[in-house]
């Protein structure tokens, strides 16, 4: 089981290493394209482009970032970092007898463990790309929770574009469109077991399972500042990809999501931010069996006193009903994320 996790892991690291170097490439030849608005060569008007490529502003407004709502209409450079932690929340295990009716349930111990990386380029003042690498584990840390829930970790590479549609000094608007791979991978103790039972056979293909998807998906990303404390920003999302459920079919993936953006630094001595948002999305990459909508809600505080950088905690709680139950999963969770813009 170790060699298979260990594989799978090698084979993500790969991917992801392959795709940092080809868009380090890609941005370091876009760097060079000349900028759509000849009238820049100026120091002036370079220099305005500088700033903007900076920490996000609208009308005086710096928005504060988030590593939960990450769609944002910016076209600026940064490199981001985000680790976090999370605890199922109430999660209960059925227990059933020997007809298969449920006489009782256990409480669930199942911890979860997130990584994300992102780094952004801005070519000039109306074209982006980025490229992010992400990963998410989970896995119970009490034998009940171990074997009725599994051990399971998924890894993404994503690849995107994004280009500034239209804006002035308060409102953002840009389309984005990305490529993302996912590869999940799952230990599944209670149905390998279950088939040695039914069969008498020794099977190890059920109790490691690797499933890789490719999601396309395009959208909208907005954003505006009612004035130098408050802004907003929400964005929609559309694609199509490969099922993380096993099954060779295709699925339809909607996402959307908000964030309103308060920075009393503008205001007041105190270099604080905060930042709620929301999202949802149709089909959550997190588990197999996590296959209907996910809410996420968040609530993130912040250091503003820096134009470079924003560094910060960040919490949040999230539902996702789990296939062929009537129950949600739900967790909290505890994110740092920094964030530099360059």
């Amino acid at each position: 089981m170790k060699n298979h996790l260990r594989k799978g892991m090698v084979l993500i690291n790969k991917s992801i290493l392959m795709g940092l170097v080809l868009v380090g490439i890609l941005c370091l030849l876009a760097v060079n394209l000349p900028a759509q608005d000849n009238t820049s060569s100026d120091q002036e008007s370079k220099e305005l482009i500088k700033q903007k490529r900076r920490l996000p502003s609208l009308n005086g407004h710096n928005f504060v970032p988030s590593s939960s709502i990450t769609k944002v209409p910016f076209l600026t450079s940064y490199f981001r970092n985000s680790t976090g932690v999370g605890n199922a929340i109430g999660q209960k295990i059925p227990i059933y007898d020997d007809d298969g009716e449920q006489i009782t349930t256990l409480n669930a111990k199942i911890m979860y463990m997130m990584l994300d990386l992102a780094y952004q380029q801005a070519v000039n003042d109306w074209l982006a790309f980025w490229i992010e690498g992400s990963g998410a584990g989970r896995i119970g840390i009490n034998p009940e929770s171990i074997l009725s829930q599994g051990i399971s970790a998924i890894g993404a590479l994503e690849l995107g574009g994004l280009a500034r549609i239209w804006g002035n000094d308060k409102a953002m608007l840009s389309g984005a469109v990305s490529l993302r791979h996912n590869k999940l991978i799952g230990v599944d103790i209670i149905g390998f077991a279950q088939n040695i039972i039914d069969t008498g056979i020794i099977d190890t293909t059920l109790l490691y399972s690797k499933i890789p998807s490719y999601r396309i998906k395009g959208g909208l990303r907005f954003a505006y500042a009612f004035n130098d404390l408050w802004g907003i920003q929400a964005f929609v999302n559309y694609g199509r990809g490969d099922s993380l459920s096993g099954e060779d079919k295709k699925d339809a993936v909607f996402e959307f999501g908000g964030l309103v953006s308060l920075d009393l630094n503008t205001r007041t001595i105190l270099p604080i931010g905060f930042a709620l948002g929301y999202r949802g999305t149709s089909y959550p990459e997190a588990s197999g069996d996590l296959i209907e909508r996910a809410d996420l809600t968040n609530l993130r505080i912040a250091y503003t006193g820096r134009r470079e950088f924003s560094l910060g905690l960040e919490w949040g709680y999230t539902q996702a009903p789990i296939i062929n139950t009537d129950r949600k999963l739900k967790f909290g969770s505890l994110h740092f994320n920094i964030q530099y813009f360059f």
